[in-house]
């Protein structure tokens, strides 16, 4: 998503909605929307009953800078933590 460039807006917007997300999938937030939910498969401890961590990469609205960030985001390889 674009931190930078004309789209910059929408990004952070984005973002704020994404960590929003994991917030509440993690069981912060006093848990959001989850307890309206009638799924019990979202219960607040994440997903499958590991934390969600979040990986972000700035596009700056150009897609070579879309397509180095998202090679970064890979190669990182971020460890799985349960």
């Amino acid at each position: 998503m674009s931190h930078t460039g004309p789209y910059a807006d929408k990004g952070a917007d984005k973002l704020r909605a994404y960590e929003l997300a994991i917030e509440h999938l993690n069981g912060g937030g006093g848990g959001g929307m989850l307890p309206g939910f009638s799924s019990k498969a979202l219960d607040g401890t994440g997903i499958l009953a590991r934390k969600v961590e979040d990986v972000t990469g700035d596009t700056r609205t150009k897609s070579d800078a879309a397509r180095a960030s998202a090679k970064a985001m890979i190669k990182r390889k971020v460890p799985f933590r349960s």
